[in-house]
């Protein structure tokens, strides 16, 4: 496809043609291991029916997802049901396969400049999942941010919230416009 031609060169390792990518993977933590951040994994415990509960009940009146289930219809989920989505959730987590029926997506391309031309770098793509799985990656995501949050560290500018590129380059700034008075 488009898609995976245009992007595809960018997850070749480096681009170089021939590069072995774990041997350019084992070569770059090698040299960088020392400098890299990391924590101890984090243990995740079962999916419960209150999770699910917690989730559906705060779902914003959105579009439908491609499995046409609405936000609306799934707050309508009693206890029973949400405990049964929490099993199969956890049923998966512990290997099962996705029902094929919710590996589906459809893309939508929003063009990021309003004279975007067809090149295919020039859209965001918006993925339409089914509802299923956005609640079950909601659920997990608010499982994770605690543990998430063990990373703020003054020298880290992503993966926070209120940490991103923009915030590392306003506090350099600031760091620099402090040296130059």
């Amino acid at each position: 496809t488009v898609i995976r031609k245009e992007y595809g060169a960018i997850y070749q390792g480096t681009g170089k043609p021939g590069e072995d990518p774990e041997a350019f993977a084992d070569d770059y933590m090698e040299h960088y291991a020392p400098h890299i951040f990391s924590m101890p994994e984090m243990v995740i415990e079962d999916i419960t029916g209150e999770d699910v509960e917690q989730v559906v009940q705060g779902l914003k009146a959105t579009a439908g997802g491609m499995d046409q289930w609405d936000p609306a219809d799934m707050k309508l989920l009693s206890k029973v049901c949400c405990q049964r989505l929490a099993d199969f959730y956890n049923i998966i987590e512990a290997g099962a396969s996705w029902p094929k029926q919710l590996t589906t997506a459809r893309a939508a391309f929003l063009a990021k400049e309003e004279d975007s031309d067809l090149d295919p770098k020039d859209y965001r793509v918006l993925l339409m999942l089914a509802s299923s799985y956005r609640i079950w990656g909601k659920i997990r995501l608010a499982h994770l941010k605690p543990w998430i949050a063990t990373w703020d560290r003054q020298d880290i500018h992503a993966g926070i919230e209120g940490k991103g590129a923009a915030e590392a380059a306003y506090a350099t700034a600031i760091e620099l416009s402090i040296i130059h008075i």
